[in-house]
């Protein structure tokens, strides 16, 4: 994480700028949070930052900046979901079958990954290596191979959980975990009856 410290750098100099705004550090992330500043304060200077960090660091380093509610997010491109469900993507191409769910807006970066393999229209996919494939092996991303997946386009079940209004990349949804829940149990011929069902039999998913 040699980018780390010149972007704490960074969030340090808006903090000492920023009353009430603090720095988070995490093992792979730093986040510099402004929710306890003065609303128009901090969001001056939270664009004044991202403007700084998206135009002098992130086209040198491998990393993305978020924009959160009262917060910016630095993280390693390899780091967020939707690079993990392509390294297990690739590392697996024989698989068939993906179920993928998640109820916060990270997990959108999954079903954009996703529904990327399998632009309209296609109908088989030949996946270029992904950047986190290479960082996991300690290699060079121009040494990894395609892979031709074996999944079919509706082999992919992207299911996002949450309220009917949400907008989601999600080509499924569901308004409560029980209904995953029972859907899963229902693929092994497992699922509960009226009777065992906790109290929201009315949210079953349709998948």
């Amino acid at each position: 994480m040699s980018w780390m410290p010149e972007v704490h750098e960074i969030f340090k100099y808006y903090t000492e700028r920023t009353t009430g705004s603090f720095v988070e550090l995490k093992k792979s992330s730093i986040t510099w949070h402004y929710r306890a500043s003065d609303p128009d304060w901090g969001s001056f200077q939270c664009n004044q930052c991202l403007d700084l960090l998206q135009t002098n660091i992130a086209p040198k380093r491998p990393i993305e900046v978020l924009v959160g509610k009262k917060n910016l997010e630095v993280r390693p491109i390899a780091i967020n979901k939707g690079e993990i469900v392509k390294r297990l993507m690739y590392a697996n191409p024989d698989a068939e079958f993906v179920f993928c769910a998640g109820d916060d807006k990270t997990d959108e970066d999954m079903f954009r990954a996703l529904g990327s393999l399998f632009p309209s229209g296609v109908t088989t996919a030949t996946m270029e290596p992904p950047l986190s494939a290479a960082l996991t092996a300690g290699v060079e991303q121009s040494s990894l191979k395609p892979v031709q997946l074996a999944m079919p386009p509706n082999g992919i079940f992207s299911t996002t959980v949450g309220a009917s209004s949400k907008k989601t990349l999600a080509r499924w949804h569901v308004t409560s975990p029980y209904a995953i829940v029972e859907n899963m149990l229902g693929l092994v011929g497992d699922a509960p009856t009226a009777a065992e069902e906790p109290g929201e039999p009315d949210t079953k998913a349709n998948l």
